[in-house]
């Protein structure tokens, strides 16, 4: 019998999704030997392990069936899929139904305190609006109307209703938010759901919307003692959730969270717009049939009235919306005169070969455009970092150390989609604007180690560079290059993909 040991790369899978589980140990002969699901060990040819692991989901620990492995001198690989017990998967599930029940509770308990605060100070502003109606009953008419007014100016500014523009499916990576037009609204975070009501918007103009009044609003969404107030704001096909002082008002916004508006709804525009383009290139072809038609006729007018003709139909050929109107001005004007001279026939041929001139030089400028933004749209996709990319990276980091490297937090991720971030390095030099973040990740090799932050960025030379924060404030990172040459290389050759 051959008692030589060997090493063996032992690799453990479990059931669903890695970044459901945290606290991964994995487990040998009921003995831990290894943080995660791989492990190198020293073995003998065909000796047995028992091989089992246990993992903490949604803060509760639970232990998968233990398997038997054989090892063999066929493979350096010994590779085990650890099932789940039928009791565990239905512990689990009630786990995450506990979770989902408690939230919810939460959050309504946070609307109904809301409710009951809004209906405090409405009660509180409507003494105090009786209390300065009595004093100022002496004033004048003119006065009373001024108030009125101004009263009346208010009310308008609250919303009843969701705005047009804030409807329909926004999404970021692992969430998504939809508002329909009777403030109903639906939030999916990671594997959570929730379901809310907006009742009353106040609208500060410039597309940002304060949320007066609603139900079931989830955490982020609600208000914090009356003092914090929740809105919205719309930029392009980007939809911020803010909040800020009352008191301050929008002058002091921070930034909760981004989400962009679904690529379905922006294919429609694009379709939409596309159909618009060619209507308007039909409309334009039959201004300029339409203006060589009445420059044919045209042979009693004198040189000035020629030259007339010529920005009227100069004018038209731009104008998609208003040739039809002035060809029937230029048929009024007196142009079914008997033709008086041989010399006004040809300047009015004259006049014809001027605008099919035109013509042509604004289809040759049209063209040029067309290339030079086709030619700007190829050199922006080059810089953009891929969905292939990023899951590579990911992959590699898995890779490397299972379970030490995890995906930023959604408060992250915003400020990576919104572009708030700032990094600083040693000296107290801001690099923000001189590199572009491609994508962030939170490292921990074990719980009693501190979480780290890598920034993996592309310099504006094209270099490429890994960033460790060494403190954080905010939205602020003091950072400094990291000495792992090995992580940067793998950075390197995934960009060179």
């Amino acid at each position: 019998m051959n008692l030589t040991a060997v090493e063996k790369e032992l690799s453990a899978t479990l059931p669903g999704k890695a970044s459901e589980y945290s606290q991964v140990k994995l487990m040998v002969n009921g003995k831990k030997v290894a943080d995660g699901l791989r492990k190198t060990l020293l073995l003998l040819e065909d000796q047995k392990l028992q091989v089992h692991a246990s993992f903490y989901y949604m803060g509760k620990e639970f232990t998968t069936e233990t398997k038997t492995v054989e090892v063999s001198a066929a493979s350096d690989q010994l590779e085990v899929d650890l099932d789940l017990a039928a009791s565990v998967k239905t512990a689990m599930k009630e786990v995450q139904v506990q979770a989902l029940e408690e939230a919810r509770v939460a959050a309504s308990a946070s609307a109904s305190a809301a409710q009951s605060r809004e209906k405090a100070a409405q009660a509180a502003s409507s003494q105090s609006r009786e209390l300065e109606a009595r004093k100022s009953s002496s004033s004048s008419e003119a006065k009373t109307e001024v108030k009125s007014s101004s009263s009346k100016q208010k009310e308008v500014n609250v919303l009843h209703q969701v705005p047009e523009g804030l409807l329909g499916s926004w999404q970021v990576e692992q969430g998504e938010l939809e508002l329909k037009v009777d403030g109903s609204g639906r939030l999916r975070v990671q594997n959570q759901e929730f379901l809310f009501s907006i009742g009353q918007l106040q609208d500060h103009g410039q597309g940002l919307y304060q949320i007066r009044q609603g139900t079931n609003l989830p955490d982020f969404l609600a208000s914090d003692g009356g003092q914090v107030a929740i809105g919205f704001r719309l930029v392009g096909d980007q939809l911020e959730i803010l909040r800020w002082n009352v008191e301050q008002g929008p002058t002091s916004i921070e930034e909760v969270a981004s989400y962009q508006r679904k690529v379905e709804s922006s294919q429609s525009r694009q379709e939409e717009n596309q159909s618009q383009s060619s209507a308007s290139e039909t409309a334009s072809t039959a201004t300029q049939a339409s203006s060589s038609r009445l420059e044919s006729s045209s042979h009693q007018e004198s040189e000035p009235e020629t030259s007339s003709l010529e920005e009227s139909s100069s004018s038209e050929s731009r104008s998609h919306q208003e040739s039809e109107t002035s060809a029937g001005t230029s048929q009024s004007s007196g142009l079914n005169t008997e033709p008086s001279s041989s010399s006004s026939s040809q300047k009015s041929e004259r006049s014809t070969s001027s605008l099919q001139d035109s013509s042509s030089s604004e289809q040759k400028s049209s063209s040029d455009t067309e290339v030079g933004t086709a030619a700007s749209s190829e050199e922006a996709a080059k810089t953009t970092w891929t969905k292939v990319q990023s899951q590579a990276l990911a992959a590699s980091l898995a890779d490397q150390e299972a379970g030490a490297y995890t995906s930023a937090l959604e408060t992250v991720k915003a400020q990576l989609a919104s572009k708030s971030m700032s990094l600083i390095e040693a000296g107290g030099q801001d690099v923000t604007e001189k590199v572009e973040i491609l994508d962030v990740y939170d490292y921990r090799p074990s719980q009693q180690d501190p979480v780290q932050r890598y920034f993996f960025v592309r310099k504006a030379d094209g270099s490429s560079q890994v960033l460790v924060r060494t403190d954080t404030q905010g939205s602020v990172y003091q950072v400094k290059e990291i000495s792992n040459q090995a992580l940067l290389s793998l950075f390197v050759e995934i960009l060179e993909k």
